[in-house]
Order: C-alpha cells, then structure tokens, then sequence
C-alpha cells in the first residue's frame, strides 16, 4: 500500500523544527567575516558565555589584504544603544588585534562589530548572534586557556555552591588588560601554555584580579616550564623538576576515590615555598595555594588533562576545594542593582534644588501687594491712576526679571559634573572597585563632549532601559582614555552615566586585631584621605552593626569591639586558612526566615548619621535624599534577593566628598561635585 503524507502534519513539522532552530543559540566560537578585502574575526564574552549586567571583552582581529584605509572600528550590543569606538588604521597587508570592552545590559543579545571608512562608509560587518547569558550570582565562571578545547569540561560539575557552573575557553590573546572587563570570570586556569607570552599590561590585570578574589590556577605536568613562566614570583611552590611516578596512593586514598587509569603519572616535583598544602603524596605537594588579597594563587602539580585527573571522578573533589574559595557575590561590589534609584541620585542635585516654598510665596505676595493695592494707593495719592497703564507693565516686567534672576541664581549658568561613586575592597589592596554615577547638568540646551581621565568603562544610565538599551551614545576609546561625543542635553535636563574601574583611592588604612581570648577585637583606623569621612557603620562579625562618630583628614580612632559569639568559631578557622564564611540576607525561599540586610537597617546611619528623623530629614533634604537613592540602588529590598556579608571580617562603611574620576568637558565653565560612598573589608588577624 502506498504510504500517504498529511500536508497539514508535516506543515506542522516543518515550522517545529524551524522553531527549533531558531531557539537554539547560534555559535559564537571564533567566527570570520570578509568583505572588501578586509576581514573580522570576532570572539565576544568569554568563549560566548556572558553574566548580564556585566562587562564583556570583545576580542578582535581585522585583516587587510585590499587597498590601504582609515577608518574606525565600532563594537555595540544589538542594533541599538551605546556603541563604542576606535580609530583603526589599516595598511595593504595589514593585521590588527584589539580587545574592547562593552557592557552587556542582559536579554541575550548579540554583539555586532562594524569596521567603516573615514567617509562613513561600511566596509565590513559581523554578528556574532545571541549569546550564552548566565546569572552572575548563580553561576561560577571558569575560564580556561589551553590548546584542548575541551579538556576541563569537568569544571561545568563544580558548582562551589552555586546553582549552575560554565567554562569558558580562551587563548592567551584573549585575555583583556582591562580588569572591569575581567571580573566575571571567578577562576583562571592556565594548562600546557606558554605564559611568556603574556603582555606586562596582561600580567597586571591578572594580579590586580587575583587581588580582588579572583582564583589563578596553574598547573605542572610536563609541561610545567612554560606554565610557569609567568608566575614563578608568586606561586606556592618551587618547582625542581618533573617526576614519572607509578602510583600516587596517599593522594588518591585522600580524596576517597579510585584512579581510572593506571600509573605511571607525570607530576611536577616542587617543594612549599609559601602558602599551604591542600593535596598531598607524602612530601609530595599535589595542590597548593598562596592567599593573595582577597584572592588565591594555585599550583596544581598535575596535567588535569592526562591521567590520573582526566576523566577521573575525584577531579571534581580535586577542583571543589579551589571553588570554595571564590568569594560570594557581595551586594556593594556588583554596581547599581536598581538602575533607576542610581539615576535618581545622580539627579538629585543640592546646589539646584529649586527654591524654598516660602521664598515662592513670599515673592508672590509682594507682587500681589505691590501690583494691586500698592500701586492703586500710591497713583491715589499722587491723583494720577490714569498712569496705572504705565505702572502695571513696569511691574510685571521688574517682577519678571527679579524671578528670572533668581531662578537663574538657583539653577546656575554653568555645566556641573555630579559623581557618586560606590568604592570596595580590602584596605591592603592598592586598587579599589570604582562604580560611578555621573549626572550631566546644562543649564541650556548644547551638544556636548565628554571626557575621562583614567582608564575606565563608561556606558549610559537610563531610567528606564534597564543600562541604555534605547539611548544612543558613542564613546571613543582612544590609548586608554574615554571620550563620550555629542552628548545632547535640554534645558536644565541631567544625562545620566555609569562608570566602571579600579583606582588606588583607599580613604583608610586600618587594623582588626583579634584578643588572645577569641571574643574582641582591637580595631584602628586612620583617615589618610583630604576630606572628614561621615556617617560610620562597621559590620562586625557578618550582621553586628558598630556607629562611629565622623573621622576627620588625618585623624585616627580607635575602638574595642565585641566579636558575636555565632562568628567566633568561623574567624578562627579563617585564621587557620579555611575559606571565608558568608552570612546570608533575605528571603529566597518561603520556607527560609527573612534576616535584613545592614543596608536595610543601617539607613538612619548612612543617610542621617544619628537616630532616624521624619519624613523631612530623609526625603526633603536633598543630600539625604542622594543617599538613600544610592543607597537603594544596591540592593532591591522587594524582589527577596539572597545578598551576603562576609562573617571574618570588618566591614567600613561611610562617605567623603572625594570625586574618583578626572571628567571634564569641552565647551564653557564646568564644575566637578559629587561623593563616594565606601564600603572596604578589613581581615581579622591574629
């Protein structure tokens, strides 16, 4: 019997399998575009994986094999919003790489890289399509450069108490000298490369990484030399050589699981030179690790891609104790949360607030006074009301220009650059996280250009559109420094940016001495920085909140605190090298009881610096009003987020009127104001 086919049915095929198709994500592996005799290469994120609200490196080669062209490379998210920039000039023959940083606001976009000429005309084009996005609280993020695309997949099973893990693959090309751009990642192994190659502007990023918690893993084998190379200074071990060896007993005996595969094992022989054990043969260091900051350095004397780690199920034992040091997601050190209170900060402008409601009334009851029975009483007894066609335009007209005069007065007749930053970290770094809101302020309607003076990130900041989704803005990057063009403002209107970056701008050096008995702590702080630090909180122990009175330039204080007895046991296996304990806010789950944040708890602190006050004191004044906006746009309180504090150590929390960024303009008067807002860890010590 012939078989029959239902058109209707394999319609409905058809458009599954169509949909199926378009629902899966297009690649993002290293993909070229030609056009012109000129070619792109684009790798975007982290081997096409991404965490939303993050930055992103996009990593980019262009190759002229044509005529030679002056022209610029522009990099954007989607088809819409901020685009950035930079000046390429490519000669016949030519080959260039570049690595730039963009932010990536969520929605599973794609990046789009477009090469044109100093005309404006569009060489060469390339998408990369939608890429890989990963929560950034609940996702580990491994980033791995090796020649074997695959060769830790292992990684993708530990989570180190997170929800989901991704791996990442990346060649040493890849790796952006921009930290901002970097942050993502929690770890960085390198295996069977050679390091070497690492730029200087490379290395300092994967320091400055390390410091603020970032895991650098690097492996030995037979291949440890050029593993090695680039950080022999600060590895745990020395390494002497490398060794054949039939049986590692000690070492597998200890993770609890047997080896797939037989022996002999290529280990490269070390000796501890500064750090601790965490994996043994005997005298054999098979792991390592060397706090540094916030951060750890490891040394893994085995290849993880050859035998007995490869395809071996205590890897994931091997690999779970470097993910239970990544540090948690800490509220204050993942940027504006809630976008729009950042912008409703920035925008909240002290010096031009408008008048006070009794100067208003007050002014209109002499214009009242003075334009009705004043006038009508004086022209009376001169016996010339018929002037009052005279006298009534004058007034009107002196009113007016006293009101314009004033309302000038308090909206001032230049640009002001209003920052407020969020600034974290640990006090013995030499870089802190730097996370800024800028509000541009024009007292008329000018297209203007914007300029930083350091090296950091800047994208728009939008109310609405959730990191300038809608708003077009470019920004040229030009030998490290940023340059926004074109910024159009109205009439007394504020533009809104965010900046990301890290900057040696520590207000503090401090001191948390634990006492021989285990329950008080001998704190002192000094306020190296040029401006009084205000309204103190100290986290103490996770959750203890301690108020201190303000701190002036170069003053120090000093104070006895008491540990909470439920921390006292973590700091001292923190002491002893275990990793950070975290305590947890909120209400993830209903079967889990709500604990407030400090944030949420310690506003009469932060924003008025004493007890709670009324209504007015906190959203009638508008300093206070600017903090408790900032304030809230790091954590949104009504969407039960699970937020962490870390338990070993002391938290600062407080303001100054420092400004973090250089930014100026190119037109007219302008004038720089703002404050920072610090939150910097202190570790406990013996």
């Amino acid at each position: 019997m012939k078989p029959t086919f239902h058109k209707p049915y394999l319609a409905c095929l058809i458009l599954l399998l169509l949909a199926l198709s378009l629902a899966l994500p297009a690649p993002v592996a290293q993909a070229q575009t030609e056009s012109n005799g000129i070619s792109l290469t684009v790798r975007p994120g982290f081997d096409g994986i991404i965490k939303r609200g993050s930055w992103l490196p996009v990593w980019i080669v262009i190759e002229n094999n044509g005529v030679s062209v002056e022209g610029e490379l522009r990099v954007q998210m989607g088809d819409t919003g901020t685009t950035w920039k930079s000046d390429v000039s490519l000669p016949n023959q030519s080959r260039k790489q570049f690595t730039i940083p963009i932010y990536s606001p969520g929605f599973g976009r794609s990046v789009v890289v477009t090469f044109v000429d100093d005309t404006g005309k569009v060489l060469v084009t390339h998408s990369s399509g939608p890429l890989s996005e990963v929560e950034p609280a609940d996702t580990m993020l491994y980033a791995v450069v090796s020649p074997e695309p695959t060769g830790l997949d292992v990684l993708s099973k530990v989570l180190g108490g997170r929800i989901d893990a991704a791996v990442a693959y990346m060649s040493l090309d890849e790796i952006p000298s921009n930290l901002s751009a970097f942050e993502a990642v929690d770890a960085l192994i390198f295996t069977d490369v050679d390091t070497n190659a690492l730029s200087a502007e490379q290395r300092e990023m994967i320091s400055g990484w390390v410091g603020q918690g970032g895991q650098l893993v690097v492996t030995g084998g037979a291949s440890w030399q050029k593993t090695t190379a680039a950080f022999q200074d600060i590895l745990p071990i020395e390494v002497i050589g490398t060794e054949s060896i039939d049986q590692l007993p000690n070492f597998e005996s200890s993770v609890g699981i047997e080896f797939r595969d037989a022996g002999p094992y290529v280990v490269a022989r070390s000796t501890l030179k500064n750090g601790d054990l965490i994996w043994r043969d005997d005298a054999l260091p098979i792991l390592a690790r060397r706090p540094e900051g916030a951060g750890n350095v490891w040394f893994l004397a085995l290849d993880p891609q050859f035998a007995p780690l490869d395809d071996w199920d205590g890897s994931v034992n091997v690999w779970t104790e470097v993910a239970n040091y990544v540090p948690r997601d800490l509220f204050w050190e993942r940027g504006f949360d809630d976008e729009s209170s950042a912008v409703e900060a920035v925008s909240t402008i002290p010096s031009i607030q408008l008048p006070s409601i009794f100067l208003v009334l007050g002014f209109m009851l002499l214009y009242v006074l003075i334009i009705g029975p004043l006038n009508y009483l004086v022209l009376g007894r001169m016996q010339k009301r018929e002037l009052a066609w005279i006298s009534l335009p004058l007034t009107i007209v002196l009113f007016s220009a006293i009101a314009l005069i004033i309302g000038l007065q308090f909206r001032g007749n230049q640009v002001l650059i209003n920052q407020l930053s969020v600034v974290s970290g640990r006090v013995d770094q030499p870089e802190l996280k730097s996370e800024t809101a800028i509000g541009i302020f024009s007292p008329r309607r000018a297209a203007y250009n914007l300029f930083l003076g350091s090296d950091a990130n800047l994208r728009h900041m939008t109310q609405f559109a959730f990191g300038g989704l809608d708003d077009e803005s470019e920004v040229t990057l030009v030998n490290g420094q940023i340059n926004l063009e074109n910024v159009v403002i109205d009439v007394g209107d504020v533009q809104t940016f965010s900046s990301s970056t890290y900057l040696p701008n520590s207000p503090i050096i401090a001191q948390a001495v634990l006492q021989p008995g285990g329950d008080k702590i001998d704190f002192k702080v000094t306020n190296v920085s040029d401006s009084d630090l205000r309204n103190i909180l100290l986290l103490v122990g996770g959750a203890r909140q301690v108020r201190l009175d303000n701190i002036a330039a170069g003053q120090t204080l000093e104070r006895e605190l008491i540990l909470p007895t439920a921390a006292q046991e973590d700091v001292a296996n923190l002491l002893a090298g275990e990793p950070q304990i975290y305590q947890s806010h909120g209400n993830p789950s209903a079967t889990e009881t709500y604990v407030e944040s400090p944030l949420e708890n310690g506003f009469s602190t932060l924003i008025e610096g004493d007890e709670p006050g009324g209504f007015y004191e906190t959203y009638g004044d508008a300093e206070n009003y600017q903090r408790y906006s900032l304030l809230s746009s790091l954590y949104q309180t009504y969407n039960n987020q699970r937020v962490y504090t870390p338990v070993g150590e002391i938290v600062f929390i407080g303001w100054n009127d420092t400004q973090q960024l250089e930014i100026s303009i190119d037109e007219g008067r302008f004038e720089n104001q703002g404050s920072s807002l610090y939150f910097i860890e202190i570790p406990i010590e013996n």
